[in-house]
């Protein structure tokens, strides 16, 4: 029982860290962006399309995100990135199995993708489906134990 109380108190204070964590990769991200509205939908590449994503992404505008997000993969379906981001609409709007399902795919690209098993531990809490979601946190922190989100 002591042991389920830290585990849920360390899952508690890892995922407010991972709120903050993915706040400054945002606005980090954001300052390299362009104005997405400047490109016709019918020419953009995969990366303007993830650019209006994540601009979308940091307006709340998750479903507008996801399609972006859909375009970009449909252009270049091994990136994995762009699974990241479809994934994380998919959770913040706690449509959890779906995100997980992306997660996986992402997970399929690029194996060692610490972000991705960060972002399935969350999922995996948010089902409170604890030990699938203290399992793929840990596998986060072996992948990238310097990420401040992943390690605290």
């Amino acid at each position: 029982m002591i042991q389920i109380t830290v585990c849920v108190r360390f899952l508690a204070a890892f995922l407010t860290l991972c709120a903050f964590s993915a706040a400054q990769e945002q606005n980090a991200r954001d300052e390299h962006q362009r104005d997405p509205s400047t490109v016709p939908v019918e020419s953009k590449s995969d990366k303007e399309h993830y650019e209006t994503g994540r601009s979308l992404e940091e307006q709340g505008r998750y479903e507008d995100a996801m399609r972006e997000f859909q375009r970009a993969i449909s252009i270049d379906a091994k990136n994995s990135v762009y699974y990241n981001n479809l994934a994380f609409c998919l959770k913040e709007l706690r449509r959890y199995d779906e995100a997980i399902e992306i997660i996986n795919q992402a997970l399929s690209l690029d194996p060692k993708n610490s972000y991705a098993y960060r972002e399935l531990g969350i999922c995996y809490y948010g089902k409170q489906q604890l030990e699938k979601a203290i399992k793929a946190l840990q596998q986060a922190v072996s992948l990238n134990p310097s990420d401040a989100a992943s390690n605290r």
